[in-house]
C-alpha cells in the first residue's frame, strides 16, 4: 500500500461499518498504521491466520486484545526468518472459544484446555519436548491432534504417574522432528477414544526394546484403534506381530518404508485365516485393507496367494471369524532369494489370480 494514511483510514472505516458483526481475518504484511486499526479490532475476529509476526508484535503490552470471538486460529511462519524469534504474547490466553488452532514454526500459549483440533509443527529450536507434551496433555476436549515435534535428547527419569486421558481424541498423526527418546510421549498418554493412529519416526531412529514396550503398552490403553499407519519406523516381524495383537479391532493397516524385515512369511502366514482351526485365530480378524510399501519379496508366492485367498468375501461362509478384504496395496522392496523377471515381482500364477480377483472387483496391486 503506497499510501499508508489512506489505508488506515479505509481500514478503519471498513472495521467501524461492520460492527458489530464477527469476521475472519487473513494477514500477511501490513503498515503500522493498517495494523493497529485491525488490532482495536481484534475482538470481533473470529478466525485469525497469520504468515509473519507482525500482527503479534502489536498485541503485546497495553494494547493485548480481549480475543472472545476468536475460533480458529493458524500461524505459519515456516518461511519467516523471525520465527524463532517470535513475541512472548498471552492474548491468545482469553480466547476462550478457541477450538481449531494450527500453529507452524512457533509456539505460544493457548488455552489448551478448549481446543478440539490442534496441529503443531515445530522443533527443539523453538520449544522443548516437555514443554510441548506438558501443554498436550492438558488438551482434554481434543478430537483431532497432527503432532510433528521434537523427542527428548536426553533419557528422562521414570516417572511413576499413571498416564494422562485424553477422552475424546480419535485422531493422533505424530511426526518426529529430531531427538532421541520416546519416553515419556507414549507413556504418558492415554487415548481410550483413539480410532486412527499415525507414526512417523524417520530411519535414523533405532526402535529399542524400551520402545517396543513404549508402543504395545499404549496400544492397550486403545481399545477401539481401528487404523494404523507406521511410516519409516525400524521394527521387525516380531514387533508388528506384539503390536496388531494389541489392536484386535483393527480394519487398516500401512506401512511405509518400514525395516525391510516387518512384513514377512510368519505375519502373512498369522493373517491367513484357516475356518477349520478353532485354536489359532488370525491376527486382526476385523482388517480389510492392508497397504505395505518396501519390503523384500523373501516369502514364497503360495504363502502370499493363501493369505489373500483366505479372507476373500466370496470364500467366507457366514460363521466366518474375518472380514473380506477390500484394499491390498504391496509394493516390493527388491527381488530378496526369488529369481525374478524385471519389473515382475511375481510368478505367473500370482500375477493371473491379481489379474482375475482386479477384474472380479477387488482393489489389489502388487508392485
Amino acid at each position: 500500500m503506497a499510501n499508508t494514511v489512506d489505508s488506515a483510514t479505509m481500514a478503519k472505516q471498513f472495521l467501524g461499518r461492520s460492527h458489530p458483526f464477527t469476521f475472519p481475518l487473513d494477514v500477511g504484511d501490513m503498515p503500522m498504521d493498517v495494523r493497529k486499526e485491525v488490532v482495536r479490532a481484534m475482538r470481533r475476529v473470529a478466525g485469525l491466520s497469520l504468515v509473519t509476526t507482525q500482527l503479534l508484535e502489536d498485541m503485546i503490552g497495553d494494547n493485548c486484545p480481549f480475543l472472545e470471538n476468536l475460533h480458529i486460529l493458524s500461524i505459519d511462519l515456516s518461511r519467516s526468518t523471525s520465527a524463532s524469534k517470535s513475541p512472548k504474547i498471552v492474548a491468545f490466553l482469553t480466547a476462550a472459544k478457541l477450538a481449531r488452532v494450527r500453529l507452524t514454526g512457533i509456539f505460544l500459549p493457548l488455552p489448551w484446555s478448549k481446543l478440539q483440533e490442534l496441529t503443531l509443527v515445530t522443533d527443539s529450536s523453538i520449544v522443548s519436548a516437555s514443554t510441548c507434551f506438558a501443554s498436550i496433555v492438558q488438551c482434554v476436549q481434543l478430537v483431532t491432534l497432527k503432532l510433528t515435534m521434537p523427542i527428548w535428547f536426553e533419557e528422562e527419569p521414570s516417572d511413576p504417574q499413571p498416564p494422562q486421558t485424553l477422552p475424546l481424541l480419535t485422531s493422533l498423526d505424530f511426526c518426529v522432528a529430531g531427538g532421541d527418546f520416546l519416553f515419556p510421549f507414549f507413556a504418558g498418554l492415554s487415548l481410550p477414544s483413539l480410532r486412527t493412529f499415525a507414526l512417523e519416526l524417520g530411519l535414523d531412529y533405532g526402535w529399542t526394546p524400551e520402545t517396543q514396550d513404549e508402543i504395545t503398552e499404549f496400544f492397550s490403553r486403545c481399545p477401539h484403534l481401528d487404523k494404523l499407519s507406521l511410516r519409516r519406523c525400524e521394527i521387525n516381524d516380531i514387533d508388528l506381530q506384539e503390536m496388531l495383537v494389541q489392536t484386535p479391532m483393527l480394519q487398516e493397516l500401512k506401512l511405509t518404508t518400514c525395516f525391510m524385515d516387518a512384513f514377512t512369511s510368519s505375519i502373512v502366514e498369522q493373517l491367513t485365516y484357516n475356518p477349520n482351526d478353532a485354536i489359532l485365530r488370525p491376527l486382526v480378524p476385523q482388517l480389510h485393507s492392508l497397504e505395505v510399501e518396501g519390503f523384500y519379496g523373501e516369502m514364497e508366492d503360495t504363502t502370499l496367494q493363501a493369505m489373500i485367498e483366505s479372507r476373500l468375501a466370496e470364500n467366507l461362509g457366514a460363521g466366518s471369524v474375518v472380514v473380506g478384504w477390500r484394499r491390498i496395496f504391496l509394493v516390493f522392496a527388491g527381488d530378496g532369494n526369488r529369481e525374478r523377471e524385471a519389473g515382475e515381482p511375481l510368478g505367473a500364477s500370482l500375477r493371473v489370480r491379481v489379474v482375475q480377483l482386479k477384474a472380479g472387483g477387488l482393489d489389489i496391486t502388487i508392485l
